[in-house]
């Protein structure tokens, strides 16, 4: 038979992926980390392991041991780099410059959590893990208070273990403090520290009050000063902060909409962002995340009003984020599986007809026509400008000729999911999996077996395969309930009883329903 479009598109876009990868480790090996890696220094440094994002679905896809043997040997040379230079300190970047928040939690979010969900029962990187998260509700004595308890706020948008800044007015609270939050829940979900928890929800417990509050979605808050309007008029007249750039970034144009006197004042609500809308992703899909182990009920519909001012804003602009997918549409899917609430399907679909997340909430394949092949095309354009001397220079290349290896690991994430075998890009969240594929008892499928995830749409979900090669193949399926606190133990085999087993005759299609 003629084989399926998504079949064609799904294996040409892994094929080059694979490809990027296996050079990438062979790059590795050839002239060590030194070499790559030592000319970086501050957040480079933190950052130099972001290109590999993608490689844990890459593995769970394609069951190639050397991802997981690579991804350990870069922590332990990157961890060696990182305690010579000093920059980190107490397992944590100092921060002594005082960067946002959203620089200093990614040698966490973009590679070591990926590391960590690659082998949660890895005792080394597990200690890395808990050595950050302990300073996040003032665990270690050693370090400044990073939480106040009593307010159930942050210190600072500028954490660091040295960080000078963790005080007024440096305590607004933004969405960019559900980074430090999914360095808490790792924690959480390796080793079962309860304090760990107990700090998401109380954080949690904080937005979800003001969101549940706002008059509408519209109105949704985003952002917290936590200053008053007078407060404000002192500081703007005091050394260093009327000239401190963190202090003019966030405050010059502060709202005199408000009572005197409020400790925490809402200074940005939905409808006041504007394109890209990115600034969300953090604390939807952390927030997603911590619902599997708190699912209150404040919990869901604060997220399901996030979720709703979101798509509401309407036309986005594409980023690395999201590639050429609305930033809400990464996002609605897994909100779908992980509450159960379809209510917000229609208002999606009504502005985006196609694409990744269309699929996904409608199981319609012609959603998918072409998005596996724009991916590939970005993914190649990506690999070009990462070669040194290349005209089209290295500015958001896919390597470590980079900052973070922003197209690899971005390729517009949500399409991972449907034509990628219902496996997600990893961004600083345990991977978003909803099914996993056994070949001859190893993860991974045959390089020429195409899979399609089946959304549950009718309340079944399934698989659908093409095997495009000339042999036959027996797959074992597991199913995944993502929606459940379950650590994925990826390099473990699974138990027999888990596993669904099919066979798919070369040139034929195969499914399975659940």
């Amino acid at each position: 038979m003629e084989i399926p479009f998504w079949a064609k598109e799904q294996l040409r876009l892994r094929q080059t992926f694979n490809d990027w990868i296996t050079k990438e480790i062979d790059k590795y090996q050839e002239q060590g980390f030194q070499k790559l890696f030592g000319s970086k220094g501050g957040h480079a440094m933190d950052e130099a392991g972001g290109y590999t994002r993608s490689f844990v679905g890459a593995y769970c896809l394609s069951g190639d041991e050397r991802i997981p043997v690579f991804m350990k040997q870069f922590r332990d040379d990157w961890k060696t780099a990182l305690d010579k230079s000093g920059h980190f300190y107490h397992g944590y970047d100092s921060n002594e410059s005082g960067d946002y928040i959203t620089h200093t939690a990614e040698a966490f979010s973009q590679f070591l959590l990926n590391v960590l969900y690659l082998d949660i029962s890895d005792e080394k990187t597990i200690q890395m893990v808990d050595d950050g998260a302990e300073h996040l509700g003032n665990w270690c004595p050693d370090i400044q208070d990073w939480y106040d308890w009593d307010r159930h706020i942050f210190l600072s948008y500028f954490l660091g273990t040295k960080s000078p800044y963790h005080k007024p007015p440096y305590d607004f609270q933004t969405p960019r403090h559900f980074r430090v939050l999914q360095i808490a829940l790792a924690a959480y979900e390796a080793n079962g520290n309860e304090r760990y928890m107990d700090l998401c929800k109380d954080y949690c417990d904080f937005w979800a009050k003001w969101i549940l509050d706002a008059p509408s979605d519209e109105d949704t808050p985003t952002h917290f000063y936590m200053i008053s309007k007078e407060q404000f008029k002192q500081f703007t007249q005091l050394e260093p902060y009327k000239d401190d750039w963190r202090f003019k970034n966030y405050y010059a144009n502060y709202p005199d909409n408000h009572a005197s006197g409020q400790d925490c004042v809402p200074s940005h609500k939905i409808k006041d962002l504007n394109p890209p809308y990115h600034v969300l992703n953090d604390v939807v899909m952390t927030w997603l995340e911590i619902l599997k182990y708190a699912p209150q009920e404040t919990y869901k519909e604060a997220l399901r009003r996030l979720m709703s001012g979101w798509i509401k804003l309407g036309t986005d602009l594409p980023s690395q984020i999201a590639g050429f997918e609305p930033h809400c549409g990464v996002h609605l899917p897994k909100y779908r599986d992980f509450t159960g609430d379809t209510s917000l399907d229609r208002e999606y679909l009504s502005q985006w007809s196609d694409g990744s997340a269309s699929y996904l909430l409608t199981g319609n394949e012609d959603c998918l026509i072409g998005v596996a092949s724009a991916a590939d095309a970005i993914l190649k354009q990506a690999i070009q400008r990462n070669v040194p001397d290349s005209k089209m220079g290295t500015d958001h290349a896919c390597s470590h000729y980079s900052n973070a290896g922003t197209t690899s690991a971005y390729v517009a994430p949500a399409l991972f999911m449907p034509v990628f075998g219902g496996l997600n890009v990893h961004y600083g969240r345990a991977p978003w999996v909803n099914v996993l594929y056994y070949t001859g008892g190893k993860i991974g499928l045959p390089e020429d077996m195409a899979v399609l995830y089946i959304p549950s749409v009718d309340g079944h979900s399934g698989v659908k395969f093409f095997n495009a090669g000339t042999k036959q193949s027996k797959i074992n399926v597991q199913l995944i309930n993502p929606a459940k606190g379950e650590n994925l133990k990826l390099l473990q085999p699974p138990k027999p009883e888990n596993l669904i087993d099919i066979v798919v005759e070369p040139g034929s299609l195969g499914q399975i329903i659940f």
